[in-house]
């Protein structure tokens, strides 16, 4: 079973990933390795663990690195990705074995969105259901890290283009008013077309402690959460 971990990145979040990867060198282990994909023109912070990839810039990047996101597979043969942001911290230990259960289900967390009374949460479930096409009952994008075989990559691109006609990056960068939620869409279509190939997860049912905290990149790293990191890889 080979799992590489996977980040879209850019400049702007530089001191964000220097720290993600602080802490995937700290706490990770079974990983076969760490791919940061940015634009051209940018240039992470990366090490000698890292491989980095540079994409054009087609369009609007929040848009853009969802997409990439999507595509994940164009960068690896590995048989899983695991996708973190650049502003996640790993805090405790993670293998590939705590995310996925007998070498071949990743374990995927959903909340029913009866439970969800929080707006900001419940718009995206009409953006959902417009991928989908019908009606969607559960949030799939509650925490990360989110592990995916990269077959049903794969596959949810070739449903996209025949359900709706255009290609899955095509799809995400006309979305309006930047109204996309890429693994609310990957984990709708895993639940509704491959649900047995998934180890599902319903957070009612209860949660255990985190592997990663993440921050909100577009606050900047403050004094007080840069000690806090700083703290958390010591």
């Amino acid at each position: 079973m080979t799992v590489d971990l996977w980040a879209r990145s850019y400049d702007a979040d530089s001191e964000w990933l220097k720290y993600a990867l602080r802490s995937i060198q700290r706490f990770t282990t079974g990983f076969r390795r760490t791919i940061v994909v940015v634009p051209h023109g940018h240039n992470p912070p990366t090490g000698t663990n890292e491989v980095v990839f540079k994409v054009a810039e087609i369009g609007e990047q929040y848009l853009q690195q969802q997409s990439d996101k999507m595509h994940a597979d164009h960068f690896t043969d590995a048989e899983f990705v695991t996708f973190f942001d650049s502003d996640i911290l790993f805090t405790r230990p993670v293998s590939p074995s705590d995310l996925i259960e007998d070498f071949r289900k990743p374990r995927w967390l959903y909340t029913p969105y009866s439970s969800l009374k929080d707006d900001s949460v419940q718009v995206w479930k009409k953006v959902t259901e417009k991928f989908i096409g019908h009606a969607v009952d559960m949030e799939t994008m509650r925490r990360h890290p989110f592990t995916v075989p990269t077959w049903a990559l794969r596959e949810m691109r070739a449903w996209c283009h025949k359900v709706h006609g255009v290609s899955m990056e095509r799809y995400i960068m006309t979305q309006p008013n930047r109204e996309c939620s890429e693994f609310n869409l990957l984990g709708s279509y895993l639940w509704f077309y491959h649900h047995d190939k998934i180890a599902w997860h319903n957070t009612e049912d209860g949660l255990e402690p985190p592997f990663a905290y993440q921050h909100w990149s577009y606050g900047g790293v403050t004094p007080e959460i840069r000690n806090n990191m700083e703290a958390a890889l010591a």
